[in-house]
């Protein structure tokens, strides 16, 4: 198992996983006659894959977009018990190649990952691994407010 930096503006501190939304801006399938089927949805992004985050620290909503992501996975810590193992970082984001998911589907990280790497996103509840060519466009959305009762 390979591991590799990737900075981002929460890669310390206490981050939570808001909304994953997969698809894009319209959902479409085409046959050979002529026939399309459309319909819109309501994301807001063209990107394939948009994650939605929120970090303590900073009291910061964050916006990943994946432009070309060809796979991801939501789990909880649970599920990546191998890469827990061997992991070398303690920030919430890192790559990481080599490891189960990898082996266990090799063609699409053959096809769509960055030099075999994916994109790790680990929070305290979830964790979110995409298969993506390039790193996400990262966008500050808003700053949240505490209600102190």
């Amino acid at each position: 198992m390979i591991f590799d930096t990737w900075d981002t503006p929460f890669n310390e501190g206490e981050l939570f996983l808001v909304n994953a939304t997969w698809g894009g801006d319209e959902w479409s399938v085409s046959y050979p006659d002529g026939k399309t089927y459309r319909l819109p949805m309501p994301t807001g992004s063209k990107e394939i894959l948009t994650l939605t985050l929120f970090h303590l620290e900073t009291e910061a909503i964050y916006e990943l977009r994946f432009q070309s992501a060809s796979a991801f996975r939501v789990l909880d810590e649970g599920g990546l018990l191998d890469i827990w193992s061997e992991k070398q970082t303690n920030h919430n984001c890192f790559k990481v190649k080599g490891h189960g998911w990898s082996e266990g589907s090799p063609v699409s990280f053959a096809m769509g990952s960055d030099d075999g790497f994916s994109y790790c996103i680990s929070t305290d509840d979830d964790c979110v691994e995409v298969v993506c060519d390039q790193p996400p466009e990262i966008f500050f959305k808003q700053k949240l407010l505490p209600v102190i009762r």
